[in-house]
């Protein structure tokens, strides 16, 4: 059984990929931020804003995979975006997923062939 950790995975791709994950028997930590979700047996959901602090003992001791696909989309033209709304997406889409990555590499450097 491999260890998968699913940013996101509560809606869209994300719940795509933790429903296909767990039919082949996968164990998986998959994050909510607006839409909880119900822990299966070998799922486990925990909620994380990932602008916020990654929540402690969060990551196993190893990964066989991290998926970062948090979603966010601002519907508006583009002349109307603010400096702020820039921002936001850039810590978001950019600065959220280097830190996790950099929080979870200890984990998956102790797997052969583990991946992002």
């Amino acid at each position: 059984m491999k260890t998968y950790l699913i940013i996101g995975g509560s809606s869209g791709i994300g719940a795509a990929l933790v429903a296909n994950l767990e039919a082949n028997d996968n164990q998986v930590i998959a994050t909510f931020n607006a839409h909880p979700q119900t822990n299966t047996a070998i799922v486990k959901y925990v909620h994380y804003n990932v602008l916020d602090t990654i929540p402690a003992n969060f990551i196993p001791e190893q990964l066989d995979g991290l998926v970062y696909c948090p979603g966010a989309i601002v519907l508006k033209p583009f002349a109307r975006f603010t400096q702020a709304d820039f921002i936001q997406d850039y810590q978001l889409q950019v600065t959220g997923a280097a830190t996790i990555i950099q929080a979870a590499l200890p984990a998956l450097k102790k797997v052969n062939q583990s991946s992002v």
